[in-house]
């Protein structure tokens, strides 16, 4: 840097605003710039680029010492712009000096001050791009989001290549509650930039929304899959910082915001696994609902990413009041997972009782059907003591004494069946005697009496509601899942968790 003093000014205000910008290097950056500003002090963009580079500075420092040099210094540059615009007579202003004057208010938070000059440069120049951001920038600072979704519509029919833009009107939307067209935006940028930070920013904040809305209509499982796509956004933003094919850095506000939106996700993610239904349905969906170490990893891992909050973060003191709540919860761990073996068993119980119920019916209902009844046989003996076999020749003796003995072991229901049965095989060798015949009673003992039987309905009918009921009694006496559930509800507030995240975090903030 021998012959830095001899670089043009605009080639240093360049090299000035490429170190802000991309390489964070903001005391080299602000060397550069104040070079350029002492060579032309009455060059906006000069003056401009130093707002932007204290602005940046403000947004991206770590340490607390530092930010009231830096804010002082954001607003002398700011409000010596607006002074060297205002020296030029106001009727021959054009469209740049009412964007330039603008952008100075915004940098003072003069919101209204700033819509009232886009609008000039518009009026001027109605396809003034920058304008047209800047107004919807101004129009997101008084949240006027009806008017702030006109503005960066027509930012985007402009360049629809601007990234930034499409980001912002999905802020836009989001804020209207057209979380549908706001999904669609993103997903637009997401195919050009799949690693654009506040495309992934807001798609994780619009996951978690809908997540919300899910849970709330106990939809549960769309519930999980939105808060788990969430965690994805969020988390690809966090791991992936070290790479340079992202769009920029994440500042120390959005990085504690994004902490913030981890912890309340895997939060609701444990609600969503314990929220109390049917048993019969938490006994279709399985063993995720029914066991719980997975619910005290995630409780673990929100724990954390509450922990990771800076102390002056906005987000701290909701973060401290969750950690503390979750150690209490997980200081009633042995509680909440005594629940388990107790949930178990009584399920064994109502299915072993419920199997001996139905059999107790199945032995009732076939012994009433085992009422006294009659049959008829033939009487070998009778038969024989007649001789009526003996009587044939033995032509016909032979033939005739297999039919016999095999209608001798048979039991006909009726008289006049056996006697169709004797005519079919043995008439006109041997024609029946009606005294051959014998009707015989049989009475057959009912398998359950109706004492026993009523004695086995009543107690199986008591175990299997005791074997379903008892868990959710326990739950209720111990304070376990539903009410532990009510505490994880506790442990995030929602003005936390508001989609403003401030004027700089995301894509509202000033681009340099």
């Amino acid at each position: 840097m021998i012959y830095s003093n001899y670089l043009p000014s605009i080639f240093r205000a360049y090299l000035g605003s490429v170190l802000f910008s991309v390489e964070y290097d903001f005391i080299l950056s602000e060397t550069h710039l104040k070079a350029a500003f002492r060579q032309e002090d009455k060059n906006l963009t000069f003056i401009l680029l130093l707002c932007q580079l204290y602005q940046k500075k403000l947004e991206y420092s770590e340490a607390q010492t530092n930010l009231i040099s830096t804010e002082s210094a954001l607003s002398t540059y700011a409000q010596l712009g607006i002074n060297v615009v205002k020296e030029k007579p106001e009727p021959l202003w054009n469209d740049v000096d009412y964007r330039f004057l603008a952008e100075f208010q915004l940098m003072m938070a003069r919101y209204d001050d700033a819509v009232a000059s886009f609008n000039k440069a518009l009026i001027l120049n109605p396809d003034f791009f920058d304008a047209r951001v800047g107004l919807g920038i101004a129009k997101q600072k008084l949240a006027n989001w009806s008017e702030a979704h006109v503005a960066f519509k027509h930012a985007i029919r402009l360049d629809p290549n601007d990234l930034n833009a499409r980001c912002s009107l999905a802020e836009v939307l989001i804020n209207l509650e057209r979380f549908a067209d706001a999904e669609q935006e993103l997903k637009r940028v997401k195919q050009i930039a799949p690693n654009h930070v506040d495309m992934l920013i807001w798609m994780g904040k619009l996951f978690t929304w809908l997540g919300d809305e899910a849970y709330k209509k106990e939809e549960y499982d769309h519930a999980c899959q939105r808060f788990s796509h969430a965690i994805s956004s969020f988390e690809k933003i966090s791991t992936g910082q070290k790479n340079s094919d992202y769009s920029r850095r994440i500042t120390p506000d959005e990085r504690d915001t994004i902490n913030y939106f981890i912890g309340y996700c895997r939060v609701k993610l444990c609600q969503t696994q314990v929220k109390p239904g049917a048993i019969l349905q938490r006994l279709v969906k399985g063993p995720k609902n029914l066991l719980m170490s997975s619910i005290e990893e995630e409780v673990d891992n929100a724990k954390n990413n509450f922990s990771q909050i800076k102390e002056y973060s906005r987000n701290y003191f909701e973060a401290q009041q969750s950690i503390r709540r979750l150690d209490k919860f997980l200081k009633e761990r042995n509680q909440f997972t005594n629940i388990q073996p107790s949930r178990v068993a009584g399920y064994t119980v109502a299915t072993i009782t419920l199997a001996v119920f139905l059999f107790a019916q199945y032995l009732f209902v076939m012994g009433t059907m085992f009422w006294p009844k009659s049959y008829y046989t033939i009487k070998p003996n009778q038969v024989l003591i007649d001789g009526a076999l003996l009587k044939l020749d033995s032509a016909h003796k032979n033939s005739l004494t297999d039919n016999v003995a095999n209608l001798v072991k048979i039991q006909y229901p009726s008289r006049d069946s056996l006697i169709r049965e004797w005519q079919q095989k043995v008439e006109p060798k041997l024609p029946i005697n009606s005294d051959w015949i014998e009707r015989i009673d049989q009475n057959q003992q009912i398998t359950l009496s109706e004492g026993t039987y009523m004695s086995i309905t009543f107690i199986s009918i008591f175990f299997i509601i005791a074997g379903l009921i008892l868990p959710e009694l326990t739950k209720l006496k111990v304070g376990s899942i539903e009410l532990e559930k009510a505490k994880l509800e506790t442990a995030t507030s929602t003005p936390s968790l508001s989609v403003s995240a401030g004027p700089t975090t995301g894509p509202t903030a000033l681009r340099s």
